[in-house]
């Protein structure tokens, strides 16, 4: 029993072995710009409840993230499809101190943003190239939403 056991183990590790294998290697280019080089000291926060800053829906990558231009830390996003740069970001948040965004994709053009602001949970419906829905409050009070979206590719 001890050596079937030990065999099985051999057997799954070489299978994983051979699947790493065969893995496509890591392959990096050049930084890609999100924002615009500024003057001004702005502190980009890419941390959020299950790390959702960034997420892909076919060709089109969606990425949200707090900074403090405004002299409070808000909610921005931006997108990049295809091969184009990123796009203008867009301020998502309602003008209070917001933190931690997430975004998720239930469309192939189509996201969901969420982020606590000012006590709240608040949530938006948005799009490259379009305004952004209205906001909507989930719940107050209340903070560090997650989000999650199945079959974005239909």
């Amino acid at each position: 029993m001890r050596l079937s056991a030990r065999i099985l183990s051999l057997v799954l590790l070489q299978i994983w072995l051979q699947t790493y294998a065969q893995a496509a290697p890591w392959e990096f280019t050049s930084p890609v710009d999100v924002t615009p080089a500024s003057s001004k000291k702005i502190f980009h926060h890419l941390e959020s409840s299950a790390r959702e800053n960034i997420v892909i829906a076919q060709d089109t990558v969606a990425v949200v993230w707090e900074d403090n231009r405004s002299g409070l830390p808000e909610i921005y996003i931006a997108f990049k499809v295809a091969s184009a740069s990123f796009g203008d970001e867009q301020k998502v948040s309602n003008g209070k101190e917001a933190h931690e965004p997430v975004v998720v994709a239930v469309a192939p053009t189509e996201f969901l943003v969420a982020w606590e602001e000012a006590g709240a949970v608040w949530i938006r419906s948005i799009a490259p190239g379009k305004n952004a829905g209205a906001s909507l409050k989930l719940a107050e009070p209340a903070k560090q939403v997650a989000l999650s979206a199945t079959n974005v590719d239909g």
